[in-house]
């Protein structure tokens, strides 16, 4: 009887360290993955976008090519935080833009608004963008957006989960549905953190 706990005993014992052993392996893969994450080495080579401009009901399509620059395997959900800043259009968005909706017909009818209202509020970028030739303000890659109306960057984050071995390049596709009101302003996604 007493060699029947002893062996029960040294079981129960042996599975508690195993289990403690695995749990701090573990935690300890964690803190690498993170303090790769933290300090750089999970990187966004290349963003692309589609705006869905001609079909409102569209989301906009974001496509991304992730590096791990790292020494270690991340297994886990990446988290991304992406911002459309209102301090001007994306190049790409007003090229669309306006072949979607024709150039001639969009200054005809803008400076109609503007004569009416004042402003256009974001769609003054789009005419100031017309007027100059389709060029942007010296000096810069965007067309400056004026708008007075909620000045406050339009944010939200997205989740996938991916295995990544060190090296390696994965492809992320994301579609989110972003009001017409924000869309084709400046776009920037960085990684935030990893869900383990």
């Amino acid at each position: 009887m007493k060699a029947i706990k002893r062996l029960f005993l040294g079981v129960l014992i042996s599975a508690l360290l195993i289990g403690m052993g695995w749990n701090l392996l573990k935690r300890i893969q964690e803190h690498r993955v993170m303090t790769m994450i933290n300090n750089g080495q999970v990187i966004i080579d290349q963003e692309m976008h589609d705006w869905g401009i001609c079909n409102d009901n569209a989301p906009v399509k974001i496509k991304m090519y992730v590096r791990n620059q790292g020494q270690y395997k991340i297994t886990g959900t990446l988290v991304f935080s992406a911002t459309l800043s209102k301090k001007g259009l994306d190049g790409e968005f007003l090229e669309k833009f306006i072949d979607c909706y024709g150039e001639e017909r969009l200054k005809k009818e803008m400076k109609e608004e503007i004569s009416n209202k004042g402003s256009l509020n974001r769609l003054d970028a789009v005419y100031n963008y017309l007027l100059r030739g389709k060029q942007f303000p010296q000096g810069q890659n965007f067309e400056p957006s004026n708008s007075k109306i909620d000045d406050k960057d339009y944010t939200f984050k997205f989740r996938k989960q991916i295995p990544i071995y060190p090296g390696e390049i994965i492809k992320i596709d994301h579609e989110e549905q972003i009001p017409l009101n924000v869309r084709g302003h400046l776009l920037s996604i960085k990684l935030e953190s990893i869900e383990f």
